[in-house]
């Protein structure tokens, strides 16, 4: 089995990995919390990406924030899901700081429900 804290998907293309533009880097993992910062690199077009905990969906995030690069950001919003949705505008980049609450879920390679509408 795979170990890492998120698995990402295109949402759009529904398939597995990063939309096109889009990257990702996981800079911090704590026993209760990760922080993912996401950049867009394209300048016309929004990029919406899902991040599941997890390899294999066994976590849950509880919650969500923006985290601001002064103020540490707004206040953590509840998720309660072991997916998260993300929409990035053109050229868009955020810290985001999640609360997860550890093998919450039965481990499955089984791919996401693809949202229609955003979150």
């Amino acid at each position: 089995m795979v170990h890492a804290a998120v698995r990402y998907f295109d949402p759009e293309a529904r398939r597995p990995g990063l939309p096109p533009y889009v990257a990702a880097l996981v800079d911090r993992v704590e026993t209760d919390h990760i922080r993912v910062h996401l950049v867009n690199t394209d300048v016309l077009d929004a990029r919406q990406i899902l991040l599941q905990a997890g390899a294999c969906g066994e976590h849950a995030f509880v919650d969500a924030a923006v985290e601001g690069p002064t103020d540490g950001g707004g206040a953590p919003q509840p998720v309660d899901s072991k997916l998260l949705r993300v929409r990035l505008g053109p050229s868009a980049q955020g810290r985001i700081r999640i609360g997860i609450r550890r093998f919450a879920h039965r481990p499955s390679y089984e791919f996401p429900t693809f949202p229609t509408q955003e979150a």
